[in-house]
């Protein structure tokens, strides 16, 4: 019985479109790009993997220099996650980038490295 208005009010806010909601909780109205920048900057690490992971699915080029920057974060799920980003941006990396990234400390960026920049031109 409790759970009944919770899913009338989450049917509601579908039908009214998801990014309405903060709205209703006295959030600021925020761009796409605000809220990708508050949460890049976020100290909490899966939050700016999450926000990576968002910019490379968006395709936001606005980022690409903040994701080549963190290709160097000390984080290697951040640097796995900026590669990433930037190929689906269709980022074109430099050989010598291509190369550093292949020998990272880090077994998950030279995974990501070694399968996802196979094939790629490179400048």
């Amino acid at each position: 019985a409790l759970v009944t208005p919770l899913i009338g009010l989450l049917e509601e806010e579908a039908r009214d479109g998801a990014l309405k909601w903060p709205k209703r909780f006295g959030f600021p109205d925020l761009t796409t790009s605000q809220i990708l920048e508050e949460l890049l900057a976020s100290p909490h690490r899966w939050l700016r993997a999450t926000a990576i992971f968002s910019v490379g699915e968006l395709k936001s080029m606005e980022f690409k220099d903040r994701l080549v920057a963190l290709l160097q974060d000390r984080d290697d799920l951040i640097r796995a996650n900026a590669l990433e980003a930037l190929v689906k941006m269709g980022y074109k990396f430099s050989r010598d980038l291509t190369q550093f990234l292949k020998n990272d400390p880090s077994p998950l960026v030279r995974k990501y490295a070694n399968t996802l920049l196979i094939g790629q031109n490179v400048i």
